[in-house]
């Protein structure tokens, strides 16, 4: 069981908080549960309640509920699971849940968009895990192939449509990491993830794909720790548009022509973190990350024809913060962000009455877990 209440003051934004104002509705709530009948079988659960405030309407729903059967093998183990499995990209897609796993209130921005969370988080399908053991390092991979989470808040926050009909969603994903205890962690990620929309593009159907990597590192040395991570992600949306000529729709047959139409791009994203730990339960965060919603066109000068200022295209975000562990169940974490443009928040809140280029973003949440 898990519970979190947590603050935002939004200045010169509308991301989570309406510029100029504190929003309290920032809340998370998880039930779960493990039944294992066999030692090398399990049935896993978790239902998630999240409330974002602008960003994310509050609704429960089912993160993961799979079937999973482990196979020992000499000097680790295999595992299939079947059902909605967690899709385990980079080094928090899959550790989000809780203020615990995560490395702030939020997760870094530029590789981990809060908007786009319903989409990433799992899959629904099967999934081929592998851990194995050398001494202190450790070795793990999976593979998983299924059905995309298309919801309607995502719909909402990436086309600025959830009344959208989504069909034919699949994606794969496949993940490495090699871990040298304590020293390092290194991993890299995969996914190639398909589906379509209608209406897409001006009223019409479409599709939308994208493939995604992303490499890691993690170290520890005495109360240091670093986090890095870069990641690319080469979009492709598709779809037809009506043909205009004179201002006037082209009617063959009866039916208005159209065009194909479409968007081609690479997004770049990556972010440094620095913690440093003050004693047992202090830590202090600081952390830099960048996004470009088109590697090609830094300078956003595709916005600029479209008539938008030129960092709606791009973020870079400077975040401090502390967590204090107040026991083992109770933890406390503040935060506060400089944005540098809206390339990280989703289209219905990029360049919005009220809100500038450079922006702040504070944050506080406090949590509570129960642990069995």
């Amino acid at each position: 069981m898990y519970f979190s209440q947590g603050l935002a003051y939004s200045d010169d934004n509308a991301f989570i908080a309406d510029e100029g104002e504190t929003e309290a509705g920032l809340h998370e709530a998880i039930a779960n549960f493990n039944w294992r009948p066999h030692a090398r079988f399990r049935v896993a659960g978790q239902g998630y309640y999240r409330k974002l405030g602008n960003l994310d309407p509050s609704d429960w729903n089912i993160d993961y509920l799979f079937a999973e059967y482990r196979l020992p093998i000499p000097k680790g183990n295999l595992a299939l699971s079947v059902g909605r499995n967690k899709n385990d990209q980079g080094f928090f897609t899959a550790q989000q849940d809780t203020l615990f796993t995560r490395p702030g209130v939020l997760l870094p921005q530029s590789v981990y968009l809060s908007y786009t969370r319903d989409g990433s988080l799992h899959l629904d399908g099967a999934k081929l895990s592998g851990n194995h053991f050398f001494g202190d390092q450790h070795f793990s991979w999976d593979v998983a192939y299924g059905a995309l989470d298309i919801t309607e808040n995502l719909l909402r926050n990436s086309f600025g449509d959830a009344s959208a009909d989504v069909s034919d969603s699949r994606s794969f994903s496949a993940s490495a990491q090699w871990v040298y205890r304590p020293w390092m962690t290194l991993k890299l990620s995969y996914s190639d993830s398909k589906f379509d929309v209608d209406p897409l593009i001006a009223g019409l159907p479409g599709n939308s794909k994208n493939e995604r990597w992303i490499a890691g590192y993690r170290g520890e040395w005495s109360h240091w720790e670093w986090i890095a991570e870069y990641a690319e992600t080469p979009i492709d949306v598709s779809g037809q548009v009506p043909a205009i000529v004179n201002g006037q729709p082209v009617i063959v047959d009866g039916a208005a022509l159209t065009v194909p139409v479409g968007i081609n791009r690479t997004q770049q994203a990556w972010y440094v973190q620095s913690n440093y730990r003050l004693s047992e339960p202090v830590s202090l965060m600081l952390r830099y990350g960048s996004y470009y919603t088109d590697k090609d066109d830094k300078s956003g000068s595709s916005f600029v024809a479209q008539g938008q200022p030129a960092w709606v295209s791009w973020s870079k975000i400077w975040s401090v913060g502390g967590r204090w562990h107040i026991n083992n169940d109770w933890l406390l974490a503040l935060e506060m962000q400089h944005i540098d443009g809206h390339g990280v928040f989703p289209v219905r809140m990029r360049n919005v009455d009220g809100t500038k280029r450079y922006s702040q973003l504070y944050l506080a949440q406090l949590a509570y877990r129960f642990q069995w």
